[in-house]
């Protein structure tokens, strides 16, 4: 019985329906035939009469077979036969089968064998009803097979019907003919008068066919479920039609009936079951017309399922009530997924109305009907106190400030503090935040502040690693900025769309500047991107405005004294920025038009707008000599940008897109530009360039497939570390060689930072 495993209950049923129809249609055609053959010899002998009763025998055995496993097949799919015309018929022609079947076994067999016994008594209208039977029978069974392989076809029952009695008059002239010289004149007029009725019946058929007159009403897909849009099936419920004459799959979280061609695809559609990875095998563009209009609805899932799915390897999130797998792109860029909650808000405060065509290609269902919608994940309402602790695991002040190389673990809200000299781990800080994104340090080295994503910002003694304070400073939060005298931080929200400064020394907010503009005659409430501070005043990128704002911290109030707008032909977002070494121009990524816009920071005034890769992403900066380096977030492509001619003088290719690229300082005697993939296939590849030649010279896997970003230099640029995130990882290189010193564990590590080089560097 172990075979039994391999096979379910449908299958069992219809290969068991399948061969009694074919042994009965066989064995129906084979006796109708000799039946006629006998006919025109006048008689039976008694050999051809025991191949009669025995073909007969087979028969009647195979319309057990055939109506029992009928019946099972039946009631596995039940409502999808209901639906269809031409079951109806099948019916109708079975029961006639059935009866013709009875009415030869208790008749005609009988009579046969009487006149195999008396061969001398006269026959009147015994051949003509025999004529009459084998071409029910023969028909009836071709029928039934017919019906069997066209299931599906797109027929009414009085059609079908039609059919069938047309198939029935073609026969049995067929019939007559072959045996009219031996059919009595009482035969003759039997059949002419059956004929009549025929022809009559038939005409009877095809009026109510035409005339639109249905035994049973034929509903599409989508009349069964009158809103595609808004109907949900769970796994569960479309597991239910698992067979091939009700057969429901799940392709790219959508359900769709493919009842009408799952036959001719058994490999592609595995019915009751998602099928994404079998349809996407053959069709990899995506869904086709023909497909789509089986759709009947989408994938539905619980709350309970979704927020299940709350890690990087396992992330669901929902946008409008739809549910997105992001399960890849967490693990190539963890910080941009709030996995496992309804994200909806912030996706559309950071791509405006509607879902992306490439969001939508991550869609694998819906919140399922009846189920109120998803908390909203934002973690800025779910934490009210922030008290973040040190855990020491050296000395107290036993390191050089300037050296520590600060990593963010992202999952567990840690920081993890190494000494960049012996690459040995100092301290660790806990629960700093959600997501702790961007720090800046004091001019002295003796403090640093950092924001984490829920908008608590908090100061940390250098000197002990103690936390100082931690002071709301906004819901969603993201840029942060230090003006150079250590006087005033300024943070940049999401939530609300607004610059928040606050006195570093009391950490008191000293006033919130929204940022609200106009565009196209909408007002909008802009969220913050990148904040880079120049002196006293500090640099604001408006990433919904398409707008560069300069705030004056050394005057009363802290005013905007300069506003530029319409930057890259208003096609948001604008993102990351960085000043160019000295600080003498401030470069930012005007993401939506692949473009990074440059203003000179000594007349404030715009320079240039120069074209890149698409959707450029600046991240800290690079630089060697007179160029600066631009990667790329759609494609894998660095632009090397010529600050005095402010064109392009070069790119470099790489093997995906990279999010942060870094050179050492302004020491123009190390000419290594270190880069990277954050996403794409190879997100395990870190690049070192040569800026001489502008060229890839070493490319070096740290985890091999994991993903490593986020190179970053000690402050005497002898090592570069990096972060493999999805490895739980840090790695050491030797700046000059490029081989591996070290593996340091850290959680989910996502950025790296040293001291001393990002009070050294302007704008950072």
């Amino acid at each position: 019985m172990e075979i039994l495993a391999y096979f379910d209950l449908h299958t069992i049923y219809l290969i068991v329906f399948s061969i009694a129809l074919s042994i009965g249609s066989g064995a129906a055609v084979l006796s109708s035939l000799l039946f006629v053959k006998s006919i025109q010899n006048k008689e039976v002998s008694p050999d051809e009469y025991r191949m009669l009763y025995e073909s007969r025998r087979v028969v009647r055995y195979s319309i057990v077979a055939y109506a029992f496993f009928g019946i099972g097949l039946f009631t596995l799919s039940a409502e999808a036969m209901l639906s269809i015309g031409i079951f109806y018929a099948a019916m109708t022609i079975g029961g006639i089968m059935v009866a013709n079947a009875f009415f030869f076994e208790k008749y005609h067999l009988p009579r046969i064998k009487n006149d195999i016994k008396n061969p001398t008594k006269k026959k009147t209208v015994s051949n003509t009803l025999l004529l009459i039977s084998e071409t029910l029978s023969i028909v009836s069974w071709i029928f039934l097979v017919l019906h069997h392989a066209m299931y599906r076809f797109p027929i009414d029952y009085f059609a079908a019907m039609a059919l069938y009695v047309a198939a029935l008059i073609a026969v049995g002239v067929f019939f007559f003919v072959k045996t009219r010289p031996v059919v009595t004149d009482v035969g003759k007029k039997f059949l002419k008068k059956s004929l009549m009725a025929a022809i009559a019946l038939f005409f009877i058929l095809v009026g109510l066919s035409v005339g639109g007159v249905r035994v049973v009403s034929e509903p599409s897909g989508h009349e069964e479920h009158p809103s595609e849009e808004n109907t949900t099936y769970t796994l569960e419920e479309v597991g239910r039609h698992g067979n091939i004459e009700d057969c429901w799959v799940a392709i790219d979280g959508a359900v769709f009936d493919v009842s009408p061609t799952a036959e001719r695809y058994p490999d592609v559609y595995i019915c009751g079951e998602d099928s994404t990875e079998e349809y996407r095998a053959i069709r990899a563009e995506g869904i086709s017309d023909r497909v789509q209009s089986y759709q009947i609805g989408l994938l539905g899932f619980t709350i309970e399922d979704v927020e299940s799915h709350n890690t990087k390897d396992a992330c669901w999130i929902v946008i409008d009530d739809l549910v997105f797998d992001m399960t890849e792109e967490s693990r190539l860029h963890p910080a941009a997924f709030n996995c496992g909650n309804d994200v909806s808000d912030n996706y559309h405060r950071n791509h405006g109305d509607g879902i992306s065509e490439k969001q939508k290609s991550f869609q694998i269902g819906a919140v399922d009907d009846g189920v109120e919608s998803i908390f909203s994940g934002n973690p800025t309402n779910s934490q009210e106190t922030l008290n973040p602790y040190r855990e020491l695991y050296v000395k107290e002040g036993s390191w050089d400030n300037n050296e520590l190389i600060v990593v963010v673990e992202k999952t567990p809200e840690k920081l993890l503090f190494i000494d960049g000299k012996t690459h040995e781990e100092i301290g660790r800080i806990h629960d700093i935040g959600f997501q702790p994104h961007t720090s800046v340090y004091s001019p002295d080295a003796a403090f640093m502040y950092i924001i984490a994503r829920n908008g608590w910002l908090t100061k940390i003694d250098l000197n002990t690693l103690e936390p100082v304070v931690s002071v709301r400073v906004g819901e969603s939060s993201r840029g942060t900025a230090l003006t150079d005298d250590g006087k005033y931080i300024l943070i940049g929200n999401y939530i609300p769309g607004n610059v928040v400064v606050v006195d570093a020394d009391s950490m008191k907010i000293l006033k919130e500047i929204p940022t609200i503009g106009e565009i196209d005659g909408k007002e909008i409430e802009s969220r913050v991107g990148a904040m880079v501070e120049d002196g006293d005043k500090v640099i604001v990128a408006l990433k919904d405005l398409n707008s560069v704002w300069v705030i004056d911290t050394s005057k009363k109030d802290f005013p905007v004294i300069e506003k530029y707008w319409n930057i890259g032909n208003n096609e948001t977002p604008l993102h990351d920025a960085f000043l160019s070494p000295g600080g003498r121009y401030y470069i930012v990524a005007s993401m939506g038009s692949n473009t990074v816009w440059v203003m000179d920071t000594d007349t404030w005034e715009k320079v240039a707008e120069v074209p890149t890769g698409e959707t450029p992403h600046t991240g800290p900066g690079a630089s060697w000599g007179n160029k600066v380096y631009i990667p790329a977030l759609g494609e894998g492509l660095i632009t090397v940008i010529d600050m005095d001619t402010w064109e392009p003088v070069a790119h470099i290719e790489t093997a995906g897109p990279g999010l942060f690229i870094r050179s050492f300082g302004e020491d123009p005697s190390y000419p290594y530009v270190w880069a990277e993939t954050a996403f794409g296939e190879f997100h395990d590849e870190i690049y070192v360039i040569d800026a001489r030649i502008d060229e890839i010279i070493k490319t070096i896997h740290p985890v091999v497939g994991e993903s490593s970003w986020h190179p970053e230099f000690t402050n005497n640029g002898e090592f570069v570390y990096v972060v493999s995130q999805t490895a739980n990882e840090v790695e050491v290189y030797d700046a000059w060689n490029f081989e591996l010193v070290k593996r340091i564990e850290a959680e989910t590590p996502s950025a790296v930072s040293n001291v001393g080089n990002r009070i050294e560097e302007r704008g950072l």
